[in-house]
């Protein structure tokens, strides 16, 4: 009897553990299957949201790389936009097909349910629009480079705007439905959660008290846990903030985590993405980034071109920084980096080292050369009233401007030639003169005269420069007893300078701008010991860079080109004067010669003469003509070649151009004599 009362309280007992293990299980297992429908729901509506993001944000790729392609300048641009072009429309119409015809690997099922059903086969047809739209774009896209018909490009991306517009419609209905969904799963959750906590609460207090003990100790240690970490943040925030960099932790979808130091952190507002508060005046710069952020967040495009994308310079309160963007991953958490790093004091210090090696390349222009020099900067002071003139007609101006930048390369005044090359950019591709920039000109051009005016103070230079042979022939003259007019004459040519003096600085620009491009040239020099007067072509000689620019530029090929046609590496080129009934300048090159048939298709698109050689030759200098189809800061505007003829011919000479293909040009300008420049005689009357 008593073994019976003893057995009754531990069955009981056991009969309340398995029963309330048992609700739980049964709650456990119910949960699990209800919550596990609920997530397969979302994770359906979640595919087809993705895809159909995807669809959009291709379409906007496709239309981004096809715009820049319609604009493409160079042929190597147009080789790489086309390449990457053509990958995007592939995985368009892949994208396409699996959202509607089924794709196992990411779960499609293929047969898309309402409303996106409605927009890909209804009334707006969206199924075959994409198709028609990848197929027209694959059609061109896959044209030869030479033969891509921008038009063509321009009416397809016309199809761009529809497409997206519904794209975004199909995107939206299914984020309301996901919405929908996730606020059921969430209150689900909740209620589920509820009641398990009670009924785990209420066999706890019966059954599982040790449970609670042992509950009690681990939260006791997490709390401890979180000490720890929380010690490890600070101490990680000190390291952040030691760096000196801007470090900011940032989410795929461009939202800001809590890991930020110290030194950007005003920069940022709870709540903005991160590209309001790297770039809060630059809506353009914000769009560039937040496109940056998409396409790393669907992962279709390398990382590395995707920041290669991105802005990277930002000026704040007078500073410059450098951004940077680098991947991190913890197991599935996916995040990225950014940093920003101060560059001022780095390009300060470039700046000064670039003013630096051109001021001593301008000491030593000024050294081997100190009349050249006085004679550019007074033709610089010419053409900068000419660029200050507000009235000056725009050839005019765009001449002289381009005259400008060029003898400021010469003679070693880069930072100068670069402003130039910027203004002439804008003056070209604006209907207005940007005048204020213009006016700006001539006083920064006094402010870089002002770092060098010790070495360019006024000393006297009145004395004669004899060459050797020319004292050796007055010496041979007294010698075999000439007569004293003879001696008489050869002692005024002294009087005037060697041409030589002219063509040794043509030579050394040669010299200079073969090796900005990279090229190899010699240049002989023939003067036939002629003499001319100092103030002689005064205007003419500082135009003749733009001959010099062109012939380095166009003439005389790179040395694998001149190898692969037979030639040797180095180039050659000639500059002679000589001085007769007229003044006689020829410059000759062996390069690859003058292209006449593109210098007459340019001429008939201006509508000038271009049936005979002197058509063609006056085409050549017309102003806004030029072999090349891009502008470098070398040439290719077509107005320094007009400056040369209109100084020619303001001296009362002629131009005449000899050129065959790959053999070579030839510019001969002819003058007439000039009288002697000196008044009196060595002797008296």
């Amino acid at each position: 009897m008593s073994s019976v009362t003893a057995s009754s309280p531990t069955k009981g007992l056991t009969v309340r553990y398995v029963t309330a293990l048992a609700l739980v299980a049964i709650t456990s297992i119910t949960a699990f299957v209800l919550l596990s429908a609920l997530i397969e729901g979302q994770r359906g509506s979640a595919i087809e949201i993705n895809i159909s993001g995807r669809q959009r944000m291709l379409s906007q790729r496709t239309a981004l790389f096809a715009s820049n392609l319609a604009t493409a300048e160079t042929k190597e641009e147009r080789t790489r936009l086309k390449g990457t072009l053509v990958k995007l429309i592939q995985l368009f119409r892949d994208s396409n097909e699996g959202l509607v015809h089924g794709d196992p690997e990411v779960g499609l099922p293929g047969q898309p349910t309402a409303p996106l059903r409605d927009l890909y086969f209804g009334e707006t047809n969206l199924y075959q629009r994409v198709q028609r739209y990848a197929d027209q774009l694959s059609a061109v896209a896959e044209m030869p480079a030479p033969t891509t018909n921008s038009a063509q490009l321009k009416s397809i991306l016309s199809l761009a705007p529809g497409l997206l517009v519904d794209l975004n419609r199909a995107v939206k209905a299914y984020e309301a439905q996901a919405t929908a969904r996730v606020d059921f799963l969430h209150r689900a959750e909740g209620a589920l959660v509820l009641f398990t906590l009670l009924l785990l609460i209420s066999e706890a207090l019966i059954i599982f008290r040790p449970l609670v003990a042992q509950i009690r100790r681990h939260l006791a240690r997490i709390h401890a846990q979180s000490t720890a970490l929380a010690a490890r943040e600070r101490g990680m925030r000190l390291v952040l903030n030691s760096t000196g960099d801007g470090l900011v932790a940032v989410n795929l979808d461009g939202s800001l985590r809590d890991i930020r130091s110290k030194v950007v952190t005003d920069w940022f507002a709870e709540g903005k993405p991160v590209w309001e508060g790297l770039f809060p005046d630059d809506q353009i710069k914000q769009e560039e980034m937040a496109l940056t952020f998409e396409g790393i967040e669907e992962g279709f495009m390398p990382f590395e071109v995707l920041v290669d994308q991105m802005p990277h310079r930002i000026e704040r309160d007078e500073r410059v920084f450098e951004v940077g963007l680098r991947p991190v991953t913890d197991g599935d958490d996916r995040w990225l980096l950014l940093i920003i790093r101060d560059t001022t004091a780095r390009e300060a210090h470039a700046k000064a080292e670039k003013e630096s090696k051109e001021l001593i390349r301008i000491v030593q222009t000024i050294s081997r050369d100190r009349a050249g020099f006085i004679e550019f900067m007074e033709e610089m002071d010419r053409l900068l009233d000419i660029v200050s003139t507000a009235d000056v007609p725009r050839d005019e101006l765009l001449r002289a401007l381009h005259t400008v930048k060029g003898n400021a390369a010469i003679f070693g005044f880069d930072s100068f030639a670069e402003d130039c090359h910027a203004i002439e950019t804008r003056l070209s591709s604006a209907d207005e003169s940007p005048r204020d920039e213009l006016n700006r000109l001539d006083p920064t051009w006094r402010e870089a005269l002002n770092k060098i005016e010790v070495f360019i103070s006024e000393t006297s230079e009145d004395f004669l420069h004899v060459e050797r042979d020319e004292f050796r022939a007055l010496v041979h003259g007294i010698r075999i007893n000439l007569s004293q007019t003879e001696l008489l004459d050869m002692l005024r040519q002294w009087r005037n300078i060697p041409a030589k003096r002219r063509l040794d600085r043509i030579g050394q620009q040669i010299d200079r701008i073969a090796k900005d491009l990279g090229k190899r040239v010699k240049v002989e020099i023939d003067d036939h010991q002629a003499r001319i007067p100092e103030d002689f072509l005064k205007q003419f000689w500082p135009s003749l860079v733009h001959v010099v620019r062109n012939t380095m530029d166009h003439g005389i090929e790179p040395p694998e080109e001149r190898d692969a046609s037979g030639k040797t590496s180095v180039g050659h080129v000639t500059v002679t004067a000589e001085l007769g009934d007229d003044f006689v300048l020829r410059i000759e090159d062996d390069g690859r010669g003058i292209d006449w048939q593109k210098i007459r298709m340019k001429a008939q698109e201006r509508g000038l003469k271009a049936s005979c050689k002197n058509d063609l030759v006056e085409a050549l200098f017309a102003s806004g003509i030029s072999t090349r189809d891009q502008v470098g800061e070398i040439s290719g505007r077509g107005v320094g070649m007009g400056e040369v003829r209109s100084q020619a011919e303001r001296a009362g000479g002629t131009v005449d151009v000899e050129s065959s293909a790959g053999n070579g040009s030839a510019f001969v300008f002819r003058f007439p004599r000039p009288e002697s420049s000196f008044t009196q005689d060595l002797g008296g009357s």
